[in-house]
């Protein structure tokens, strides 16, 4: 392969490493906002079904409560999950996973 032509394959490459890069950024500000808007569907979901419970009659109220807190630790796990699986994708990406 002639000389002249190493500089055109790394222009190549970096161009294609600049591409992956915004790609990733992208995919993971996409991720972020499926997350967001998921926690704020269940936080206003929650203060529905909260303010709905104080309505009701004791034995209800306390169902209705308990399907409220079982909800928001659901959404909390699915948080935990999103955080854990982007912090083991950064460490992937940014080269620095202990094998």
């Amino acid at each position: 392969m002639p000389k002249d032509t190493y500089p055109v394959q790394w222009v190549g490459q970096q161009a294609l490493a600049v591409v992956r890069d915004v790609t990733t950024d992208a995919q993971q500000a996409h991720r972020s906002q499926e997350l967001l808007n998921t926690v704020i569907t269940a936080l206003y979901h929650a203060g529905l079904g909260l303010q709905a419970a104080v309505d009701l009659p004791p034995g209800p109220a306390r169902l209705r409560i308990q399907a409220e807190l079982d909800a928001l630790d659901e959404t909390i796990s699915q948080i935990r999950a999103a955080a854990f699986t982007t912090a083991i994708a950064s460490t992937l990406i940014s080269g620095t996973a202990r094998v």
